[in-house]
């Protein structure tokens, strides 16, 4: 996301945690509710101009929200 700031970054990843939140995935006869984990990070706030290094700074806030428990969104 172009020119996107934490706000923005914070934003679409908590339309996405509520999307997959309230889809539930049919298996025979049952439904079972889905949730996701997500990190995320900005170019801006990374401190670097690396791609693997801006890509690692959102991968660790991704681990830092499973850590804190389900259904989470993390932006660091």
């Amino acid at each position: 996301m172009p020119g996107a700031g934490a706000g923005d970054v914070a934003q679409i990843g908590e339309r996405i945690r509520r999307a997959v939140s309230e889809t539930t995935v049919a298996e025979g006869d049952q439904r079972i509710g889905v949730t996701v984990s997500l990190g995320g990070t900005t170019y801006q706030d990374s401190g670097s101009s690396s791609p693997e290094s801006i890509v690692a700074r959102a991968d660790v806030a991704l681990y830092e929200a499973k850590a804190a428990g389900r259904d989470r969104l993390l932006v660091a």
